[in-house]
This record gives C-alpha cells, sequence and structure tokens, in this order.
C-alpha cells in the first residue's frame, strides 16, 4: 500500500529529475529567409532557391539558455562564422557554395553556462536544401538580327527568369553552339547581360545563323547549374543594296541587282513588272538566281516608255526572311531606276 509520506517523495523526485533533463529542440527557434526575403520556420522539409539565405537562431520565448551553433555547407564547408556562445538570438549570413543540402546544427547549453562548457542535451539539426537555377525564353519566330535597308544590328531580346539572392547572371551564346558534359557552350562563346530593370537579356546577333543560349546565375564565388539551353534563330531581312542597268538603252533592257545579305547566294528571286506608280497588274519576268557575290541579272523587253514599277518576291531560305521589294523605274529611251 502506497503511503502519503512515500507518494510525495516519488513526485519530489520526478519534478528533480524533469528539471535535470537536457534541452529540447524546443528551446531554440530557427528560420531561414526564403525566397520572397520572409523568414520560414523548419517544420519538415525546407526548400529554397535564394542564394543569399540567411539563418536566424532564438532562445524560444521565456526560455533561459545559452547555445552555440555551426553552419555547413553541401561541400562541408562553412558556410557561416559558427557562434561560439550566446544567450540572445543571432542572424547569419549564409555563403551559397553551390546547390544541395545546408545543415545547421545547433548545441543548448544551462542559463548559468555562459562559456557553454557543459551541453544539456545533443544537438539539434537543421536543413534546407537550395535549388538555385535560371531559365531563358526562345522567342517563338525567327528573329531579324536588323532592320531592313539598315546596316545596324538591333539587339534580340530574350526573356530571362532570375534567381533571387544571385549577385550577378552569366550568359553566353554562340552561333552553331554545342553543349559540352558540364552544361556549358563548348569553344568560343560571346557574353551577354541582364537588364534588371526589364527581366531580359539583349543579344547582339552580327550574322544569321541559330544561335545557342545558356545561363547561370552567381553569388561570390560560386554559381549555380547551366540552365537548359534555348536555340535562337536568326536571319537577316531580304534588302537590295542598289539596281543598275549595264544596258539601258530599249527596247531589250537589262538591270542587276544587288542584295545586302551574301549568305542569299544561290536562293532565287522572282521578278514581275506593272505600269503605273499604282495599280495594274504585274506580269511575270520568270525568276533568277543569286550568284557568289550577291547580284541577280535580268534582261526583259518593254517598248511603252512611262513608268514603271519592277517587284522582287523572295521565298525565303535559312539565313534570309521573306520578302518583297517595289522599285520604281521609268523607261524613255533609257531606262533608270529611283
Amino acid at each position: 500500500m502506497i503511503t502519503f509520506r512515500k507518494a510525495r517523495n516519488a513526485l519530489a523526485v520526478a519534478l528533480t529529475a524533469a528539471a535535470a533533463l537536457p534541452a529540447t529542440a524546443d528551446a531554440v527557434v530557427v528560420t531561414v529567409t526564403g525566397d520572397d526575403g520572409n523568414p520560414i520556420p523548419f517544420n519538415g522539409e525546407v526548400s529554397i532557391r535564394n542564394m543569399d539565405a540567411k539563418v536566424s537562431i532564438a532562445p524560444s520565448g521565456g526560455e533561459k539558455i545559452n547555445f552555440s551553433a555551426t553552419f555547413v555547407g553541401p561541400d562541408g564547408a562553412n558556410t557561416a562564422t559558427p557562434v561560439s556562445c550566446l544567450s540572445s538570438g543571432t542572424t547569419r549570413s549564409m555563403e551559397y557554395r553551390g546547390n544541395g543540402a545546408y545543415t545547421v546544427t545547433v548545441q543548448t547549453y544551462g542559463e548559468k553556462d555562459f562559456s557553454c562548457k557543459t551541453p544539456t542535451g545533443g544537438p539539434s539539426t537543421y536543413k534546407y536544401t537550395v535549388n538555385a537555377g535560371v531559365a531563358l525564353a526562345a522567342p517563338p519566330t525567327r528573329v531579324l538580327i536588323r532592320a531592313p535597308n539598315s546596316f545596324v544590328t538591333q539587339p534580340v531580346v530574350l526573356p530571362i527568369f532570375q534567381n533571387p539572392g544571385a549577385s550577378t547572371h552569366e550568359i553566353r551564346y554562340a552561333a552553331g553552339g554545342v553543349i559540352g558534359s558540364d552544361g556549358a557552350i563548348s569553344g568560343p562563346s560571346a557574353e551577354g547581360f541582364v537588364d534588371r530593370t526589364t527581366g531580359t537579356v539583349p543579344l547582339r546577333l552580327t550574322t544569321p545563323g541559330r544561335y545557342t543560349v545558356v545561363a547561370r546565375a552567381r553569388s561570390g564565388q560560386f554559381f549555380s547549374p547551366w540552365s537548359a539551353p534555348v536555340f535562337v534563330d536568326a536571319v537577316a531581312p531580304f534588302d537590295i543594296q542598289f539596281a543598275r542597268t549595264p544596258d539601258a538603252r530599249g527596247p531589250s533592257y537589262r538591270i542587276a541587282v544587288t542584295v545586302r545579305e551574301l549568305s542569299a547566294a544561290g536562293s532565287r528571286v522572282r521578278l514581275s513588272y506593272a505600269r503605273g506608280r499604282k495599280g495594274g497588274k504585274y506580269r511575270s519576268l520568270g525568276s533568277v538566281k543569286i550568284n557568289s557575290k550577291g547580284v541577280f541579272t535580268k534582261r526583259f523587253t518593254l517598248r511603252r516608255s512611262g513608268t514603271y514599277r519592277m517587284r522582287f518576291t523572295y521565298p525565303g531560305s535559312a539565313t534570309v526572311a521573306p520578302g518583297v521589294i517595289v522599285q520604281q523605274f521609268r523607261v524613255s529611251r533609257r531606262v533608270s531606276f529611283g
């Protein structure tokens, strides 16, 4: 039979033992900043993209403890200065050291243990995963490297989805670029730069072709993985440098037309003409091939003087966009364009 005295003594022993129990993980509150900059508590698996994460540690409300802490990246190296011994909250900026699991280990000590000599129980571990990376969006159709009748190249603008917390982003592109095993472009490539205001990457493509573009985010000395490559099909416009008349005496005339884009060589242009400044039916003159110098020539016969229009129709190629050019010319005793 249990007497009142025995019960009282057992309760006293239980309370003494409870007082001696080590502090638990609930003794501190640990958070990490998410992609939006707000703190995330460790209530299960935590995954972020933020490359500039900050970890905060503080005693739980009412807890009187001291604590130490270490911070380790996925490569096993320290990502922040360890906490040697503190009784109040602290925040550490975590160095990004690549994608993977980051570990925060917190050890608690007694209220009066200001040197953190005697742990109260085992350490508590908090883990979060960083999955940093960027993405590019390719144009839905082929793009022009310059406006028609212009010598100046125009930028081709790609949207980029940037990574939170990145200090910079690296963009590389190359005509006919081949992706290596590390996700980068093998061989020489040009560098692009992010316009942070617009969230785009302007590329300067000087020649027609298929361009490969990749990007990655950087924080300190470490980079995220390269993005999946996107491809930009760049073409030149169909335009003419000048048209001349090597044989301008009629009624049989010969014209020579020089196109601006030499890669159009080998393809064909359809020619037709109509009488007057506007209106009237076009009559076909057939098609001619553009030679290696970017020139095509055509002989035709006109027996009536007056104003005419010559139409050049280009169906397009791998490097030059389709286009139609109409030029006015006048026939008297001679033919003259312009």
